[in-house]
């Protein structure tokens, strides 16, 4: 069976079939995106997010370690300079490990965005900060806000419509901004190695895979001409040492299993 693929219309073919959906690769070079089809609707997404991620009990997805977080920041400090006094937006914030982070390293303004009701609330009542919705609601309660780093953490992999969503960020940075987007990556060494049994594959909420071509590519779609892909070395506090020593060699590789890409702002912006 051969689909459009969603992102840029090219002829993307089976890869593999699970037991709920199919995973299509597109065929077009330039474009490489992988995607799920079916997607689940609205209503199975908000139950896949309760089960997963937010509800009682044990979760099968975790966050991502607040020590990790913790690297990634310190590290993308030495790239755009200091966070004091900047503005920034989580885009899909989740239990807000990263809007800790982030007003504990001075941010002036720290928003956040997130769909799940029970996490927004959580997000909110401890750390005092507002957690709107969606970009809709974003830009009602912050009309004249722009800002100087968004980032999107384990978020864009999960978009109906990433092409559209990146281009409505792009309008909401400063010139000389910066975007941060890391996803899972689809060429990293497990991916290649499990196959249709790697987790982000199995995760009914994940609705696109990328590879750093595939990211860069929808970047461009959506606006944004100068992606960067971006290896920090992180480590992982369940790590033991034989295993942080392989993830640092993996991550100089690029066959870790974390796709970051830092963006600057378009030309358009910077009129």
């Amino acid at each position: 069976m051969v689909l459009a693929c969603p992102v840029c219309g090219g002829r993307a073919r089976l890869a593999f079939r699970l037991p709920d959906r199919g995973v299509y690769a597109c065929g077009r070079r330039s474009c490489t995106l992988r995607f799920a089809d079916p997607q689940p609707t609205d209503d199975q997404l908000s139950a896949f997010y309760a089960q997963y991620y937010y509800g009682d009990g044990e979760h099968a997805y975790e966050n991502s370690p607040e020590s990790s977080l913790e690297q990634v920041l310190c590290a993308l400090q030495l790239q755009i300079g200091p966070l004091g006094g900047k503005h920034v937006l989580d885009f899909g914030c989740g239990i807000g490990t990263l809007c800790k982070l982030v007003l504990g390293h001075g941010a002036q303004h720290v928003d956040a965005t997130e769909p799940d009701p029970n996490a927004r609330e959580l997000v909110s009542r401890q750390l005092g900060i507002q957690v709107m919705a969606d970009l809709d609601e974003l830009r009602r309660c912050r009309p004249a806000r722009r800002y100087d780093l968004i980032t999107m953490v384990d978020v864009i992999e999960h978009l109906r419509s990433p092409i559209e969503t990146l281009a409505e960020l792009e309008s909401l940075l400063q010139p000389r901004g910066v975007l941060f987007i890391e996803t899972p990556d689809i060429d990293s060494l497990k991916a290649r190695l499990v196959g249709m049994r790697w987790g982000n594959y199995q995760n009914p909420t994940h609705l696109y895979y990328f590879n750093g071509r595939a990211l860069s590519y929808t970047l461009r779609l959506a606006g944004f001409s100068n992606a960067v892909r971006w290896r920090p070395t992180v480590t992982y506090p369940s790590h033991g040492d034989l295993r942080r020593v392989m993830q640092t060699g993996l991550q100089q590789l690029g066959l870790d299993g974390a796709l970051r890409v830092l963006v600057r702002t378009t030309q358009r912006n910077e009129r």
